[in-house]
């Protein structure tokens, strides 16, 4: 449980702004027209099939237009952000 807290805490301060409350890519950035390349969904079938390993590392090194994370989001919260996404997001 604290581990899924802490997740969710990380992904509402890191990628929820791109990603979405529900990881569906409609964030708030890109709903408001600010950002127009709409962001990857998290819960689409790809993502689905994608293991937490992968996620970690897109997180870590960036992917496409997303920007690398690692610099700011310590190992273990980029694990728990994983997590949250397999565990909560991708229910």
């Amino acid at each position: 449980a604290e581990t899924n807290e802490r997740g969710k805490k990380m992904y509402e301060v890191y990628c929820m702004i791109c990603h979405g409350p529900q990881g569906d890519g409609k964030g708030s950035l890109f709903t408001s027209g600010k950002y127009t390349y709409p962001p990857a969904s998290l819960i689409s079938e790809k993502m689905l099939a994608a293991p937490e390993g992968d996620i970690y590392h897109v997180i870590t090194a960036g992917f496409g237009i997303m920007p690398e994370h690692g610099s700011m989001i310590r190992p273990d919260d980029r694990w728990k952000i994983a997590l949250y996404i397999k565990n909560e997001l991708q229910k």
